[in-house]
C-alpha cells in the first residue's frame, strides 16, 4: 500500500503549477545530521580566481570531463573592464553578468546547456568527493541553490545529480552519459535571473556511493530548454548557464524529513507572459522613444509611453525589479565605451527613480559597444546602436 505521504508528493511534483522545492516539508531534521559535501559553499579555496574555468581552486571540486567550470570569489582583483567581460571571475561583476553569492564570499558556474554556432553541445560538470559514503539502506536530502545568469538566452530544467561508487573522468567536454539518481521533472525550468532558486530533492535508499556529479546528463535532443530572451547577449551562442553555491547532502531518517524551505509558486516564462501585463516579462527589450546624444549619458525622451507602462507594472508590482544595460555606437576606445554605457544606463535609472521607483530595485550594467543593432558606418546606425536595454524581472517574496 502506497503512503499518503508519498502519494502526496507524487501528485505535487506532476502538478501543473509547480514548486521548485519539490519535496515537502515535513518536521525537522535529526541532530546528528551532517552535510557530507566538503566545501558546498566552495568558501575554502587554495588561491583566488586569476580567470574564468578555474574550479580546481575551490577545494575538493573537479570537472569529471574537459569543461570548464567558473570558480568566482570576491578575492578576484582585475578591475580592466574588458578583461573583466572576457574573462571576468569576480563577485559580484563577472564574464556571465552582475550576480551576488547566495551566501558568502565565493561561488561556482556552469553551463547545463550551450550551443554555439551549431556545433556538438558543450557541457560542463560538478563533481566532488563526499565525506563520507551514501550508506545502503538509508534516506538522504539534496539542496542547493541555483541562479540562471544574467546573459543566458536559455533556461533548463535538466539539472541532475550522479553518485558513483568512483571518479567518473571522461576526455571531452560534451554529454557524459550516465543515469541520473535525481533530477527535475521535465517542465520545471530554472528561469529566474534575480533570485536565487532552492532545488531540494529526496534520495530514497539505494546502492552505497563516495562521489556526486552534478549537471545535465541528456543529449542536446532530450533536453528541455526556454527561451527567456530574444537572443543571446554573447554572440553567435545558445545557452543555460546557472551560479550555484551551498551545495549540501545530508542523512535524514525518512524521506518526509526532507525539510524544504522557501517553497513558491513556480511557473514557466511562457505563463508568466501570459498574464495581463502590458509589457513581457523577463524578455530584454530595447527603451524606445529615447535619443542619446553623441559621446554623452544625456538623453531626450520624445514619446513616454513605453516609460510610462514600465512605471505602471513596477508600482503594481513591489516585487518586480528592473535590469538596465546600456550601450554606445563604436566611437572611442574600448574602456571609454564601457564607462559610457554604464552611465546612460544609470541616467536612465536616475530618470525612473525621480518618478517614484526605488532605487535599490533597478539593476545597472554597461556592455559598450557590443551587440550592434545596426552599422556603425553611418549616422543612422551609429544612433539606433546608443540605446539602453531593459528587462523587468519577476521576483517572488520569499514570505
Amino acid at each position: 500500500m502506497v503512503d499518503p505521504a508519498q502519494r502526496r508528493f507524487k501528485r505535487n511534483s506532476m502538478g501543473k503549477i509547480i514548486h521548485l522545492c519539490l519535496a515537502i516539508s515535513f518536521g525537522f531534521l535529526p541532530a546528528f545530521s551532517q552535510n557530507l559535501v566538503p566545501n558546498g559553499g566552495f568558501e575554502s579555496n587554495t588561491s583566488c580566481p586569476e580567470e574564468k574555468g578555474q574550479i580546481e581552486l575551490a577545494e575538493n571540486w573537479t570537472s569529471p570531463n574537459m569543461g570548464n567550470p567558473d570558480y568566482f570569489h570576491e578575492c578576484y582583483s582585475t578591475t580592466n573592464p574588458i578583461v573583466m567581460r572576457r574573462d571576468g571571475a569576480g563577485i559580484p561583476v563577472s564574464y556571465m553578468g552582475i550576480s551576488k553569492t547566495h551566501n558568502g564570499k565565493a561561488m561556482a558556474g556552469f553551463y547545463l546547456h550551450k550551443v554555439e554556432n551549431g556545433l556538438v553541445p558543450w557541457k560542463e560538470y560538478l563533481q566532488i568527493k563526499l565525506n563520507s559514503k551514501v550508506k545502503k539502506k538509508r534516506d538522504y536530502c539534496f539542496k542547493a541553490y541555483v541562479k540562471l545568469s544574467e546573459f543566458s538566452n536559455y533556461a533548463t530544467s535538466n539539472f541532475e545529480v550522479v553518485l558513483s561508487k568512483s571518479r567518473i573522468k571522461e576526455d571531452h567536454a560534451f554529454t557524459i552519459r550516465k543515469k541520473a539518481h535525481l533530477k527535475l521533472d521535465s517542465g520545471n525550468f530554472l528561469n529566474l535571473k534575480n533570485q536565487w532558486m532552492q532545488i531540494c530533492l529526496p534520495l530514497p535508499a539505494q546502492k552505497s556511493a563516495r562521489y556526486l556529479t552534478i549537471g545535465n546528463f541528456q543529449p542536446v535532443d532530450f533536453t528541455d530548454k526556454l527561451v527567456v530572451a530574444p537572443r543571446s547577449f554573447k554572440e553567435r551562442e545558445n545557452f543555460a548557464y546557472y551560479y550555484i553555491d551551498d551545495i549540501s547532502l545530508e542523512e535524514v531518517s525518512n524521506l518526509q524529513e526532507c525539510d524544504c524551505e522557501n517553497s513558491y509558486d513556480y511557473r514557466t516564462h511562457e505563463q508568466i507572459s501570459a498574464d495581463s501585463f502590458s509589457l513581457p516579462l523577463n524578455e530584454p527589450l530595447i527603451i524606445e522613444n529615447i535619443e542619446f546624444a553623441v559621446d554623452s549619458s544625456h538623453f531626450e525622451v520624445i514619446d513616454e509611453e513605453q516609460i510610462y507602462k514600465i512605471l505602471e507594472i513596477l508600482k503594481n508590482n513591489p516585487t518586480f525589479y528592473l535590469s538596465l544595460v546600456g550601450y554606445t555606437d563604436d566611437s572611442g576606445d574600448k574602456k571609454h565605451n564601457f564607462d559610457l554605457s554604464l552611465a546612460r544606463a544609470r541616467a536612465v535609472k536616475t530618470y525612473l527613480s525621480k518618478k517614484g521607483i526605488e532605487e535599490d530595485r533597478i539593476f545597472c550594467n554597461g556592455l559598450g559597444d557590443a551587440f550592434p543593432l545596426a552599422s556603425n558606418a553611418d549616422i543612422e546606425g551609429r544612433s539606433h546602436n546608443r540605446r539602453v536595454e531593459f528587462t523587468i524581472l519577476r521576483r517572488i517574496p520569499k514570505d
